[in-house]
């Protein structure tokens, strides 16, 4: 059984148990009804400290254990485990006191907490970085190879097996041979992390290497497959600030100097590598991660992505390496 329909079984497992104490509660109120419809002024008259302890603590604390959760970063169980408790013990004590119309108070937290503890486990999809090369834009695991061909952009096929082959010759030689978008070649099925084994040409100019991504369980046409990886090499970067290309990793401006505050800026709390007085040349880049590493089966669900800009002294970028890690069903 795959390790994701186990988790889509949990989820349902949980859900039952959550609504079925919910329907307890409803049960509750129907066996009281006579009782409650007798005492009807005082539960018309449900005091606001009632209101905000039940349905208003309710919403507040799980909105905030949630904000905690995914921004502020750290797994506490025992946070979790507790906001659970508490929301469904006053919800189940609202409906058995209070009645009637507050019975739909307690199906909307128990809804809440559901949606709590499957956003817990489950997580939710990271915005996929964009590459943008003047004015095409390359959204990863989203543009597709039939897309940057409409655009002009020439995808290079391997004829034969070159070790050492020089950047300058991927054009001149027969090693590589553009690609003619005609459906005569398939690309493998599965994932292969880091893979960028196509030179992508634009105006008689390689621009880098890309890697694609069909399917897991097929052969797929080459033009459908979707751009999982960019690789721009120091001989491409070269030959792009040569050409007055201009490259952007979500609106940063690659072939312009580098500034620190920018970084920061434009990538936030994804900067999980930061140089700090480098001693080696090696050094010199970013790392950028976006994913969710406090969510447990996020990689199951949801497409996750990493960079690295290397720079050199002078703030200039030297190489760029952009991959997505396709959500994978794990057996």
């Amino acid at each position: 059984m795959s390790a994701r329909l186990v988790f889509i079984l949990m989820l349902l497992a949980i859900g039952f148990v959550f609504y079925g104490g919910a329907y307890v509660g409803y049960l509750c109120y129907k066996k009281n009804t006579e009782e409650w419809k007798a005492d009807g002024d005082r539960i018309k008259r449900m005091s606001w400290p009632v209101l905000i302890l039940s349905g208003g603590g309710s919403l507040l604390i799980s909105s905030a254990s949630l904000i905690k959760y995914f921004i502020i970063g750290g797994i506490d169980f025992i946070l979790v485990v507790g906001v659970m408790l508490w929301i469904l013990v006053i919800a189940i004590y609202v409906v058995t006191k209070r009645g009637g119309t507050v019975a739909m108070l307690m199906f909307a937290a128990i809804t809440v907490l559901y949606l709590f503890f499957a956003g817990i486990l489950i997580g939710l999809p990271e915005k996929a970085p964009i590459f943008t090369l003047d004015d095409r834009k390359i959204v990863l695991s989203h543009t597709t190879a039939s897309d940057l061909m409409e655009d002009g952009f020439g995808i290079y096929i391997e004829q034969t097996y070159e070790p050492g082959l020089d950047y300058e010759d991927i054009l001149s030689l027969d090693s590589f041979k553009k690609y003619p978008a005609d459906g005569s070649v398939h690309v493998e099925k599965g994932f292969k992390i880091n893979d960028a084994p196509y030179p992508l040409v634009k105006d008689n100019v390689v621009i880098g290497y890309i890697g694609l991504y069909g399917s897991e369980n097929k052969e797929t046409v080459l033009e459908d497959c979707k751009i999982v990886s960019i690789v721009l090499t120091e001989e491409s970067v070269k030959v792009l600030r040569e050409n007055s290309f201009s490259c952007k990793l979500n609106g940063l401006e690659l072939m312009a100097p580098i500034k620190p505050e920018e970084v920061k800026k434009t990538f936030g709390r994804k900067l999980w590598h930061v140089p700090v007085n480098p001693t080696d040349i090696t050094e010199l880049k970013y790392g950028i991660d976006w994913s969710n590493p406090w969510t447990p089966v996020n990689h199951l669900f949801w497409d996750e992505y990493f960079a690295w800009i290397s720079f050199d002294e002078n703030n200039n970028l030297t190489k760029l390496e952009l991959s997505a890690l396709v959500a994978q069903d794990r057996s």
